[in-house]
């Protein structure tokens, strides 16, 4: 709905692209400077709820992790099976995302900048 909006404006299709893209711009600059990698690095933590997190999490160092067994993980089959899984399934998501605001238009009457249907002449 906000895509159709921003399209029927002055600038049309590319400022839908500007201003989601500005969104997420914003957001991930936002996202950088208030998140961290853990609570015990953060620099805005105060002590007792960083105590709250060593306790609740059971450990008092929350940096310290193992290393990530890549080799096991990139010759496992599970993972390679979730792998086509979520490929097959985004295809199919992504096409129906691209194609349903045709299908909307051309068969359906829909007119997508406004979210309301036109008159037409064909009846079904």
């Amino acid at each position: 709905m906000a895509a159709g909006m921003l399209a029927s404006g002055v600038r049309g299709w590319p400022s839908v692209f500007y201003v989601f893209g500005a969104v997420g711009c914003l957001w991930s600059a936002a996202w950088f400077v208030v998140g961290d990698s853990s609570p015990s690095t953060h620099p805005r933590i105060s002590r007792s709820e960083l105590r709250y997190w060593e306790l609740e999490s059971g450990m008092m160092q929350l940096v310290v992790r193992p290393p990530t067994p890549w080799r096991k993980l990139l010759t496992s089959l599970p993972v390679w099976a979730l792998a086509v899984a979520f490929f097959a399934a985004d295809r199919g998501l992504f096409t129906l995302v691209g194609w349903v605001p045709l299908f909307m238009h051309d068969v359906l009457g829909f007119d997508m900048t406004s979210c309301r249907p036109f008159r037409s002449s064909r009846r079904f």
